[in-house]
């Protein structure tokens, strides 16, 4: 199923090959659970064909749980993990969607956690009325008993107390509310994209491991026909294993003739002078095994380094090629390898 989808889309039948990648999903999803790799590799490929097809947001909704499957059931730093990112960051990049979004700051309107803390109530603060009443009440009992100086100490004590008790009814009766305690928010950075696989800067090499029969038609930003800047092969090696240091070129172990299974790598240095684009295409027995889109900036000088990889398992052995292709589709070099 997974290879007869793998042939539509080389053909550009997408419709057909978005039908055999669903139908694959769900038997993966059944047999091998949702947190296989092998079902983030075909979600990665659903995508791939969805975002060929128009179908945004079912294409963003299959890169983001591609890679997310892929961090989960994989050890750091496998290759699917680095592929499903790219390609989750070159789409969101072509569309200007936001790789992370942060969570949402309550509104004024909304609730608050600190809602509860407001200002006391009147009734909370003001002491009952019924303190000052029986006071008021005896003062005209003071009078009958006293004599006149002593009465009129006895007014003025009861004036005192009536303006005490007046004004920390005032008090209790203040507009003025307790501040409410603002909404605590954490700022959080967004996660950084992966490391590009090149030395220059600027966005990585966003490999797509889905065949396709040529540039992409999206609203992506592919170059036009007949406007691609010229590439020059200064070097194209394939190679068992590739450390990123040494100038001009990075330390690869050379691949060739008969090899056992295991991940294998395309490494490219290329000239141009202004920005491009070409594909690493990789064959099986003669069928287009997966595409990987490769930004190159220009490079005047020593050239631009990239690379592409895949891994291959016991059982897909057999004969391998690897193309190295223009944004127009031009063959620029080509690799070929047997595994048993």
């Amino acid at each position: 199923m997974i290879d007869a989808a793998q042939q539509a889309a080389a053909a550009g039948d997408y419709d057909a090959a978005e039908r055999l990648l669903r139908d694959a999903v769900a038997t993966q999803e059944t047999t091998l659970g949702s947190s296989h790799p092998d079902l983030a590799t075909t979600l990665n490929n659903l995508a791939f064909v969805c975002e060929r097809t128009g179908k945004v947001d079912e294409a963003e909704r299959g890169y983001r749980r591609a890679h997310a499957i892929a961090v989960a059931s994989l050890s750091p730093g496998h290759p699917l993990i680095k592929t499903s990112l790219s390609n989750l960051v070159e789409f969101c990049e072509a569309r200007g969607i936001p790789l992370w979004t942060p969570p949402e700051t309550p509104t004024e309107d909304e609730p608050l956690p600190d809602d509860d803390d407001v200002a006391p109530s009147e009734i909370d603060v003001a002491p009952p009325a019924i303190v000052v009443a029986p006071e008021i009440v005896r003062a005209p009992e003071v009078v009958r008993r006293l004599p006149l100086r002593m009465m009129a100490v006895a007014a003025v004590v009861v004036a005192a107390i009536v303006v005490m008790v007046f004004a920390r009814q005032g008090q209790g009766r203040s507009d003025t509310a307790k501040p409410i305690a603002q909404p605590r928010t954490e700022s959080v950075a967004p996660p950084e994209p992966a490391d590009a696989k090149s030395t220059r800067p600027g966005p990585g090499p966003v490999p797509s491991p889905v065949p396709s029969p040529g540039p992409s038609p999206g609203p992506s930003a592919e170059p036009s026909p007949g406007r691609e800047p010229a590439v020059t092969v200064l070097k194209a090696q394939l190679c068992s294993g590739l450390e990123k240091t040494g100038s001009p070129d990075w330390q690869c172990v050379p691949a060739s003739g008969d090899l056992p299974p295991g991940t294998y790598m395309f490494y490219t240095r290329l000239l141009t002078t202004s920005e491009t684009r070409v594909e690493h295409r990789w064959y099986r027995d003669g069928r287009v095994h997966q595409t990987m889109r490769l930004r190159v900036s220009a490079s005047p000088g020593s050239g631009y380094r990239t690379f592409s990889a895949t891994t291959v398992s016991p059982e897909r052995a057999g004969e391998w090629k690897v193309e190295l292709r223009a944004a127009d589709g031009t063959l620029l070099d080509e690799k070929s390898f047997l595994v048993r």
